[in-house]
């Protein structure tokens, strides 16, 4: 993102404006579950046999109900408070309430991924190299980003 906001502005938004409402973000459920039903298909389709995932920025945990229909254990991040506990309570889905580099995983995975969330990562160097400590050798990092057309007038 460009102009990228100071890490205390993102901290503000997702931990101490009042709670997202989930109920506005899950409004385009039937949308949201085909599209991470064909990332999961895309994800497997370079890995095959996962066997786990993290979810970095889960959201309200739409991939990561799509791996756990397909038997794949699952692992959440998530900032906001509010859509991790929804994915804890609600749909039983580990999701740890932090940023990554405060996480205390002990597991390693199969295979990682960013929907839609990377463009928002303060040190994606630093980032990058967390994962990679994470995923099991061979592992695999799905990234998905926005598209962004621009038209130059010359």
């Amino acid at each position: 993102m460009n102009p990228m906001p100071f890490p205390e502005k993102i901290i503000e938004r997702y931990f101490t404006e009042p709670e997202t409402n989930i109920r506005d973000y899950n409004q385009k459920s039937a949308y949201r579950i085909s599209i991470a039903r064909k990332r999961l298909k895309l994800l497997m389709k370079y890995k095959k046999g996962i066997k786990n995932i993290l979810e970095i920025g889960c959201a309200t945990g739409f991939f990561l109900s799509a791996a756990k229909e397909k038997g794949i254990d699952n692992y959440g991040v998530e900032l906001s408070k509010s859509y991790s506990d929804y994915c804890n309570n609600t749909l039983k889905i580990h999701v740890e309430n932090k940023p990554l580099a405060k996480t205390n995983f002990k597991i390693k995975f199969d295979a990682a991924a960013y929907w839609d969330t990377f463009e928002h990562i303060q040190n994606p160097v630093e980032e990058i190299n967390i994962v990679k400590k994470l995923l099991f050798p061979g592992g695999i990092l799905a990234l998905g980003l926005p598209i962004l057309n621009i038209e130059y007038k010359v």
